[in-house]
């Protein structure tokens, strides 16, 4: 019998659909956690894991094929894009060792088009906990805030614009003369004559 590895998906290979399509040989789909790892999708969109301790990783782990194992290394750029490394994850059978694809690139980034769908997709098919996939959920773009319009008129740019505007009114708590002169520009002369006078 050829040789089988057990691979940990965390992406996109969480998608049943697109493991049959993909890794025809793979099999027996279990959930399972990567720890002091951070989930993310980079600048490239799609999704990477780090090393953060205390954190972790829900995922999936497939048992894969020889030939799987090598359009595996193709579909995710091995070397060039990601590497491939082995790692130690937990299933409900207890810790195992498995390859994991990990992209270098970890500056976070929106999802590429239709690629969260599948994440999302794979996450719920899989049942990994409610409060991963609300996790994942929050990667949509679709629930970011967005800038703000333009604004019709232009903000005053300078502090001298700001006080002629008619609309904007100015209010002062000063605890002397000198401190009001200071502040609305007094020359040091005139802050000499109000010490002298005291």
């Amino acid at each position: 019998m050829a040789d089988r590895h057990t691979y940990f998906a965390y992406g996109s290979n969480l998608c049943a659909q697109q493991m049959a399509q993909r890794c025809p040989d793979a099999t027996n789909p279990q959930r399972a956690t990567l720890a002091d790892h951070d989930w993310l999708i980079n600048e490239r969109g799609v999704a990477t894991v780090e090393p953060l301790t205390g954190s972790e990783v829900h995922g999936v782990v497939w048992q894969v094929s020889d030939r799987d194992l090598a359009t595996l290394d193709s579909a995710e750029g091995v070397p060039a894009r990601y590497r491939r490394d082995r790692l130690t994850v937990v299933t409900a059978g207890g810790p195992s060792s498995a390859w994991v694809y990990i992209d270098h690139r970890v500056e976070p980034g929106p999802p590429r088009s239709g690629y969260l769908e599948r994440v999302l997709d794979g996450a719920r098919h899989h049942g990994l906990p409610h409060r991963w996939i609300e996790f994942l959920e929050r990667w949509d773009p679709a629930g970011w805030p967005q800038p703000n319009a333009q604004p019709d008129s232009v903000a005053p740019q300078t502090l001298s614009e700001l006080l002629t505007d008619s609309a904007i009114t100015e209010h002062s708590m000063i605890r002397s003369r000198f401190g009001f002169l200071a502040i609305h520009g007094g020359g040091l002369e005139q802050m000499t004559d109000v010490i002298a006078e005291r």
